[in-house]
């Protein structure tokens, strides 16, 4: 998944199964629609389970750990 496609696996505030690859370009997943969590606080779906590969909402922040 790339590291800058602004999907949810991405995102700062998406929690679920996921690491950098060596370069931190690109986010590493066990498929393309794991499942994990937005923790958004501003969104009315915190809390909720998100695809990581859903499009991003208007709270998308790139995860910090990509470059």
């Amino acid at each position: 998944m790339s590291g800058f496609s602004n999907l949810c696996g991405t995102c700062e505030y998406w929690v679920g199964p996921r690491q950098p690859n060596s370069y931190a370009s690109h986010v590493i997943l066990a498929s393309q629609s794991v499942n994990g969590k937005c923790m958004c606080p501003n969104a009315p779906w915190a809390r909720a389970d998100k695809l990581s590969n859903v499009t991003a909402c208007n709270c998308y922040k790139k995860w910090a750990i990509l470059k």
